[in-house]
């Protein structure tokens, strides 16, 4: 049978597909570049998470700061103390590994004679009554299963670990805390601080309801005009009723409202001055109802200082935590060329051994196809039996 130049045409198809490029899958190595671009970007990582780090340590001065200007809080005195102790439990897993390799070898499928090396008698104990038979007769092949099953749970199970004396129960002193200052709200202040708040809203409720009363009679026009402009009316009125009558024209009364003139010119004057004074007590009032209600200013102790202290974070190690965000962004940009070559390099890798594997595929079916057709060549040169 010519298996010679069959077996000679299998090994040139497969040099073929390997000098095609075929051969297993890897993942090409990172580039100088690729490295420079990892390491610079890691570096800004620990920047930023020092920067972050800094950044809660200042918020919590900020806090404390804040808080005792507040005057809200109080100062205790916390003595040492201790957490609880913690217990875990150490599992040997390499001892039950060991038990299980010598039990597996000593006990093999050919010969099962339940060899113990070294098994705790628990697991001995238990394994044998979970096997027990009729008759009291061990069924060994279910022992060693069980034997096998107790060693595997007590592998992967703390309690069950203890229990067989394959664990050991660990106790952790609980952490120390030293003795320091806290600060608590001090419910003596907070109620003082409600009660101010709430005489406060009492005395702006009140000047708001005045000033409510008072510019609806600005809209009704009951409202007093200023002593001001009365004051200035009267003057005004006085040196008029002075000048009408050093013209010759007289004005009896002692008020623009009561006041009576004879000519013609006197009750022009009287008119127009009326008129304008009547403008200008309008126009007040008019104000008044623009103005209309303005809340009471707000009183906050120290509440310039708190915004400076708040403003001042914006100044803190985190403020350019954002820059290096940026930074960041620009080095994922830098790596994005290297990442898509890298894939076509991998996607490429994959597709020449899927090809290896097609070409060894055909290679196998025309192995089997050529002997099949040698087989049947020579079954037809057999003679013929008669």
């Amino acid at each position: 049978m010519p298996w010679g130049w069959i077996a000679a045409a299998a090994v040139g198809a497969m040099a073929g597909s390997r000098g095609g490029g075929g051969g297993s899958i890897s993942y090409p190595d990172l580039s100088p570049e690729e490295k420079q671009i990892l390491s610079q970007y890691s570096k800004i990582l620990g920047v930023s998470e020092q920067q972050l780090l800094d950044q809660a340590n200042q918020n919590a001065e900020v806090l404390g700061l804040l808080q005792e200007v507040s005057g809200l809080y109080k100062t205790t005195e916390v003595a040492e103390s201790r957490k609880p102790d913690t217990e875990s439990v150490t599992i040997d897993t390499v001892g039950i590994d060991r038990l299980m390799s010598h039990f597996r070898s000593a006990n093999s499928a050919g010969a099962r004679n339940v060899t113990q090396p070294n098994l705790p008698p628990q697991i001995v104990a238990e394994a044998q009554a979970l096997a027990m038979g009729r008759g009291g007769v061990v069924d060994q092949n279910k022992y060693y299963a069980e034997v096998m099953r107790l060693l595997t749970q007590a592998k992967n199970d703390p309690q069950a670990a203890l229990k067989y004396g394959l664990g050991q129960r660990v106790v952790t002193a609980g952490e120390v805390i030293p003795a320091h200052q806290q600060r608590q709200l001090d419910p003596a202040a907070v109620e003082a601080l409600k009660a101010r708040y709430a005489e406060i809203q009492t005395i702006q409720d009140q000047i708001g309801k005045e000033q409510a009363e008072r510019t609806l009679r600005a809209l009704r026009g009951e409202l007093p005009v200023s002593q001001g402009l009365m004051q200035r009316k009267a003057q005004e009125f006085q040196l008029l009723k002075e000048n009408l009558g050093r013209m010759g024209h007289k004005v009896d009364g002692d008020t623009p409202e009561t006041a009576v003139a004879t000519s013609t010119p006197a009750q022009q004057a009287l008119g127009e001055f009326r008129r304008t004074y009547g403008l200008l007590e309008d126009q007040e009032r008019r104000g008044e109802i623009a103005t209309g209600y303005a809340p009471a200013v707000s009183y906050s102790p120290g509440g310039q200082a708190l915004g400076l202290l708040t403003g001042a974070q914006s100044y803190g190690p985190g403020a350019t935590t954002a820059g290096n965000a940026g930074l960041l962004q620009g080095y994922s940009n830098l790596l994005a060329p290297y990442q898509n070559q890298r894939v076509g390099q991998f996607q490429a890798d994959y597709q020449n051994s899927a090809n290896r594997a097609g070409y060894l595929r055909d290679i196998g079916g025309l192995i089997g196809n050529t002997a099949n057709s040698y087989l049947l060549f020579n079954a037809m040169r057999q003679p013929k039996v008669a």
